[in-house]
């Protein structure tokens, strides 16, 4: 037993000086990767509203759909306060960039952090992917299917 002990003291150890870079924040790359997706962003959209012909119009307003899906992804690392490890920034830009699509982020954080408080041991996570024999049993014989085809095997049960 004690040698199973040392040998995953060791892995962890291992995992913990491979992924030591990864515990820091750089705020120049995150408020780059921010500045870059925005102003791509507002340029699609500055352009669509500019353009006469209504095909350039939907090209540029489908370009801006799709920088702005990638700003808001940038949420989610605001929410880990990672993305520049500003306090400040990380709190107020996603409510910014949140609010045009009436997305409310505050309570998207709120629940985030509780998945991540939660993951894998209540079943109240409200973002739990793991399916419940109860669950499962209680579902559509169509979404079981869906589920067993998904996981490419038997549903792992909570």
């Amino acid at each position: 037993m004690g040698d199973r002990t040392m040998n995953v003291n060791s892995i962890a150890q291992e995992l913990q000086r491979v992924t030591a870079d990864l515990h820091q924040v750089n705020p120049k790359a995150g408020l780059r990767r921010f500045s870059i997706l925005g102003l791509i962003f507002l340029s699609f959209v500055m352009l669509a509203w500019s353009v006469p012909n209504g095909i350039l119009f939907v090209a540029a307003t489908m370009l801006a759909g799709v920088f702005y899906g990638f700003l808001l992804i940038c949420t989610h690392d605001m929410t880990h306060q990672t993305l520049t490890g500003w306090n400040w920034f990380d709190k107020i830009m996603p409510r910014l960039i949140s609010w045009p699509m009436l997305w409310p982020y505050s309570i998207y954080a709120e629940l985030h952090r509780l998945h991540h408080a939660w993951n894998g041991i209540n079943l109240q996570d409200p973002e739990r992917l793991q399916w419940t024999w109860q669950e499962y049993q209680q579902a559509h014989p169509i979404l079981r299917w869906y589920v067993r085809g998904c996981l490419k095997s038997r549903p792992t049960y909570v």
